[in-house]
Formats: structure tokens, sequence, C-alpha cells
């Protein structure tokens, strides 16, 4: 190999197929690819098999820019800088993808259009125009499902800030054996509240590992992940609500349960204090 091709990244193989009226072949990497954009971060092999291509005007040479799967690139269209094309996308024409760019499932990509720092999942895109209405779409929905997932881990952050005030409270009523002048309603109680504490910190692992992951996904092409993980943490928030509330329901009724040391106001502002605090989801609250 000459000293030019030891800087090339990939090459094309013989494997060719027709398709779309031209004659495209699988393409082969040289040297490891990195590729980290929002909703992949892997590493292309040397050796790995990729997508297909007409010639190699339609990938660059340099950078990680890359064609996956079963996607193609043909006519003038062009593939560079840490782009990536997967799934069965298609790029023709004179279409260029740049920048931090992905193009998944079946999106075709035509004509003139420029795409730079974008990622498009599906549909067919041939107008400038669309484009942008779409990246200005994108943009507005991807804030408000962020202020609504900041707005959920702040709610759930009431649940995050009193570990070793439960923990002290919890050996507390574990250590509070039932006295024979109990009734058996507050043999009933203390047990039932012994069960919730277990819930309820198994909630707030749940939460933190929620929060951990919502903070990776705040790019705009993870809008439909950080829906779904909000979704979650919403759920386990509302789940701990109730066992807060169960547990302060009871020491209420059953007064005996005080001498774990908090009555049932005092039990609700140990176990949900107000979160004061920066943004959970842009800052370390752990």
């Amino acid at each position: 190999m000459s000293a030019a091709d030891q800087n090339l990244k990939y090459r094309l193989t013989n494997e060719s197929r027709q398709t779309l009226g031209v004659t495209v072949y699988r393409i082969q990497a040289l040297r490891d690819i990195e590729i980290d954009l929002p909703g992949v971060r892997r590493r292309v092999r040397a050796g790995e098999l990729g997508g297909f291509v007409m010639s190699e005007r339609n990938l660059s040479q340099t950078g990680q820019a890359w064609v996956a799967d079963q996607a193609l690139v043909i006519q003038h269209a062009h593939v560079g800088d840490d782009a990536l094309l997967e799934d069965k996308a298609v790029a023709r024409n004179w279409a260029q993808v740049q920048g931090k760019s992905r193009i998944c499932g079946q999106t075709h990509i035509a004509e003139r259009l420029q795409i730079k720092d974008l990622i498009l999942l599906r549909g067919d895109w041939s107008r400038p125009e669309d484009i942008k209405a779409y990246r200005e779409f994108s943009l507005l929905s991807n804030r408000y499902v962020r202020a609504n997932a900041s707005r959920l881990a702040r709610l759930a952050m009431t649940h995050l800030q009193s570990d070793e005030a439960l923990m002290q409270w919890h050996q507390n009523l574990q250590n509070m054996l039932p006295q024979a002048n109990w009734t058996h309603n507050q043999v009933a109680a203390r047990a039932q509240c012994l069960e919730s504490v277990k819930a309820l910190k198994y909630d707030r692992v749940e939460m933190r590992k929620v929060i951990e992951q919502m903070r990776g996904h705040l790019d705009l092409a993870y809008g439909s992940v950080l829906r779904e993980l909000s979704k979650q943490l919403a759920s386990y928030t509302k789940h701990a609500d109730l066992l807060v509330d169960d547990i302060a329901l009871a020491i209420r009724y059953n007064r005996v349960l005080d001498k774990a040391g908090l009555d049932e106001g005092d039990f609700r502002l140990m176990a949900t204090p107000e979160y004061n605090g920066p943004d959970v989801l842009d800052a370390d609250t752990e």
C-alpha cells in the first residue's frame, strides 16, 4: 500500500448492485472511524463493511463521515465532515450532508439540498424551505421537551435530598418493636410503613438513574428519548408521592408511631423538602 493509500479512510469493494439506475459499490473501512452523534456513539472498526456509493466523490476520505448499513450515496451527492448516513437512507442528485448530521430510516435527500448539523429520521427532502421549517419546529419542540423534563426533575428532587434522615427514621421504626398494649391496627400500620419505606427507597434509586440518563439526552436529536424518560420519572415521582402520603396518614391515625421520631407533618417535611437548587439536568446534584 502506498503512502497515499495509507491515509485513506475506506475503499470500494467488489460487491456491487444496480439500484436507481446506477451501479453502486459497498464500502469497507480501512481504519477505525469514531462516530459520536446525538443518538449514536460507536466505533467503526477497520475492515468493517458499510453502505453503498457510486464512487469516492460520494464520501469524504477525511473526517469521521460514514455510510452504513444499506444506505446509498449516488450521482453527485456527498457526505462529509462527521455526518452519518445509515439504515436505508439515500442521498442523490447534488445533495450535501455535512457537519454532525445523521440521516436515518428511509429518508431521501435530493436535488441541491444542503443538510448540516441536523437529524432526519424519515421523509423525502429536496426543498431548503422545508428543512428550514423543520429545523425551527424541532428547536421549538425540543425547548418545550427540555423545559418539561427540567420541571419534572425538580419535582423529583423533593424526594432526593433526605436519604440519611429517611434511613434514620426507618431504623428507628425497625427498632420500635410492637408492645403488648398495641392494637392490631397499630401493628399493621408499623408493618405497612416499613414496606412503604422500602418501596420509597427503591423509587429514589430509580429516579436518580432516570435523571442521570436524562442529562445525557438533552440534544435536539434525543427529543423522543427525553420524552420517554420524562414519563418514567413522572411515574416514579407520583408513586413516591403516594408512598409518602400512605406513611404520613399511617402516622396520623396511629400516634404510637410518633415514637419513631416524627409526627405526620414532620415526616412530610423530612421526606419531601422543597428543592431550591440549580437546574437539575445541568448541575451535579449528587
